[in-house]
């Protein structure tokens, strides 16, 4: 699969607490945002969880993330982190360095595009967190802070679509 490259955090000016207070369930602690290209199968994102991230990079999980492969691999619209398909070892050793992470369950949403994605993840550490439920209860802020991120990223998208060196 292809490359993975974080978004700075400056190029974006995202306030995560902004986002994570528009839900009703107080158990969401994470959020990140991110931008796929269909083509070249590059991605990039920024995550709430500065230390998860730089782990991210650094171990180079881009390349083998069960959730990255589950947006490129399909048509899907919204993916339940508990239910993803994990294909190999190491994807699964990287959803149990999520969960180490408290990233145990959540929503991911995708707005597909003819080039790219968008994508917004929220998670949680609650196990018996119920996304469905989650999905229902939320819609309305789920779609102010999707609209919000989409406005957001408009500037950045064609940059963070390219792999650099």
């Amino acid at each position: 699969m292809g490359k993975y490259r974080a978004v700075l955090k400056n190029d974006l000016k995202l306030d995560f607490s902004q986002y994570l207070d528009l839900f009703s369930c107080k158990t969401i602690d994470y959020m990140a945002v991110g931008v796929q290209n269909n083509l070249k199968k590059v991605s990039a994102s920024v995550m709430s969880d500065e230390d998860w991230q730089e782990l991210y990079l650094r171990e180079g999980f881009g390349s083998h993330d069960p959730l990255r492969q589950a947006v490129f691999n399909s048509n899907r619209k919204i993916i339940f982190l508990d239910e993803l398909e994990v294909s190999s070892s190491f994807g699964e050793f990287i959803m149990k360095k999520r969960q180490s992470y408290n990233i145990r369950n959540g929503i991911v949403f995708v707005q597909r595009n003819l080039d790219h994605n968008l994508l917004i993840t929220i998670g949680t550490g609650y196990r018996k967190f119920k996304p469905v439920k989650f999905f229902m209860e939320n819609f309305n802020s789920i779609n102010m802070a999707h609209k919000s991120v989409c406005e957001k990223m408009g500037h950045i998208i064609d940059d963070y679509q390219t792999v650099k060196p």
